[in-house]
């Protein structure tokens, strides 16, 4: 009976630490690294407040542009290791001739749209899940 429950607590021990180091890998990570298609990242702002408050941690999907809709939160990149996460509010088919779709996106807490349009290249994923207050635990 003792040995059985040293050895459950071992294996939760393991799991836990193992967890820990996936999250880890996920948010302190400059790199997106995907998981079957998903990975996670902490919000850092209030741009989406109400519906993704700062600190909380989302879920993003791996998925191709074209199939990006009015209303979608993206996340995408603004500079090499920056990513922003905010609403699909215009998308433009073959922006300014280049072949690739153009997204103008916004904060909801936002007065004003975003300046630069975002490139399909740049989107890194939607947002499918929001756990508020996770992501300033883990970042």
């Amino acid at each position: 009976m003792k040995k059985n429950l040293v050895i459950a607590i071992s294996i939760v021990f393991i799991c836990c630490f193992l967890l820990y180091m996936l999250i880890g890998v996920f948010v302190w990570s400059r790199d997106v690294i995907w998981i079957r298609n998903y990975t996670v990242k902490s919000v850092l702002t209030g741009s989406m407040n109400p519906q993704i408050p700062r600190g909380s941690l989302i879920v993003l999907n791996q998925i191709d542009p074209s199939e990006l809709q009015l209303s979608d939160d993206i996340a995408f990149f603004v500079a090499e290791n920056i990513i922003f996460t905010h609403r699909i509010i215009g998308i433009y088919e073959n922006y300014e001739g280049t072949g690739l779709l153009g997204f103008r996106t916004m904060g909801i807490a936002n007065d004003e749209p975003d300046r630069e349009i975002v490139l399909e290249a740049n989107v890194v994923g939607r947002v499918v899940n929001v756990i508020p207050w996770v992501g300033n635990i883990i970042r």
